[in-house]
This record gives C-alpha cells, sequence and structure tokens, in this order.
C-alpha cells in the first residue's frame, strides 16, 4: 500500500512537471531553448547594446536560456554598474574641491538610493512580485538620471555609464513584465 502511493506521489508530481513548466517558460512569447537575450534585447532603446552588454557579463551570459535567472542576473549586473558608478563619486568628493563637488554630493546620495532600489527589486523578484520589482527599477532609473542632472549641461561623466544602466533597466522591465503578462 505504501510502495503504491508513493509511485503514485511520484507520478502526480511528474504529471504536474510536464504539465506547469517552470516559470521561465511558461510564458506568453518565450520560446523554451532560445537565447532570450537575442530574442528581447531588440525591445529596448538600443538592441545592440543590450546585447553586448549581457554578452559579455558571465552571469547573464549563462543564464540565457531562463527568464527567470537572466532577469535576476540583469538586476545584479545593474547594481554592480551603479555601484561602480557610486565609487568613482564618492573617490571624486575626496579629491575634488572644485565647483562639481556639489553635484558629485548629489550624485552619491541619488546612486546610493540607486542601489538600494535595485537590490529591494531582487528580493522582490525573488518573490516574484514583479510589478514591485519593476517600481523599483524605474525608481532607480529616475535616480540614476536625476544624478546625472546634477552636472550642468552635459558635462557628467556619467552620460556613456547612466545610458548603459538605462538599457540594462529596458531589458529588467521588458523582463518583468514578461511574468506579469502571463
Amino acid at each position: 500500500m505504501v510502495v503504491f502511493l508513493l509511485k503514485s506521489s511520484f507520478l502526480a508530481a511528474f504529471v504536474v512537471l510536464i504539465l506547469f513548466p517552470g516559470p521561465s517558460f511558461a510564458r506568453v512569447g518565450v520560446k523554451s531553448g532560445e537565447d532570450l537575450i537575442q530574442q528581447f534585447c531588440p525591445k529596448t532603446r538600443n538592441g545592440s547594446l543590450c546585447v553586448d552588454l549581457l554578452n559579455t557579463d558571465p552571469r547573464t551570459h549563462a543564464a540565457a536560456h531562463d527568464l527567470y535567472g537572466l532577469a535576476g542576473a540583469t538586476l545584479q549586473l545593474a547594481i554592480d554598474r551603479v555601484a561602480e558608478m557610486n565609487a568613482y563619486t564618492k573617490t571624486q568628493l575626496l579629491l575634488n574641491t572644485t565647483t562639481s563637488k556639489d553635484a558629485f554630493m548629489i550624485c552619491s546620495e541619488r546612486l546610493d538610493t540607486a542601489i538600494s532600489e535595485l537590490s529591494d527589486a531582487l528580493v522582490l523578484l525573488r518573490k516574484r512580485e514583479y510589478l514591485d520589482a519593476i517600481n523599483n527599477t524605474l525608481n532607480m532609473k529616475e535616480e540614476v538620471f536625476t544624478c546625472q542632472g546634477a552636472f550642468n549641461r552635459g558635462g557628467s561623466p556619467f552620460q556613456d555609464r547612466s545610458y548603459a544602466v538605462g538599457v540594462l533597466n529596458d531589458a529588467i522591465a521588458v523582463f518583468l513584465d514578461l511574468f506579469v503578462t502571463d
């Protein structure tokens, strides 16, 4: 009797796994086994930069066939990119005595908040609270662009970096939106 129940339970679990695949491929428009970076980066503001950014990072490249893993790895890549900007900002605060010191001060505060927003988005992804994670990434984007705007008339040392973070944010939004629209 016990053996029959174990076999039945195993069979039932197997059928559920077959009928309801994991979160990555149970999504509308996601083709199992395809390179998701190639499939969805064209939906960002700069598809080729998105592909370059994601394919050159080993975490995102390794997760190219797993939507959930790719979303998490892209969030982590964005955290790393914003943290690099913030490290530069904090160094400039120590070294810089020019008029741009105020701008670097604003950036330091804004980028601290941006990193916090992204870290929270990663936690929300793990909790499967996708809309809240999307909102956090949008908040991060505003913080990064506020930092960039602190420098008058396009003199931001973060122009290219901010743009790249914006493309990563677009990719994150595309990936997370696939979970929401299921």
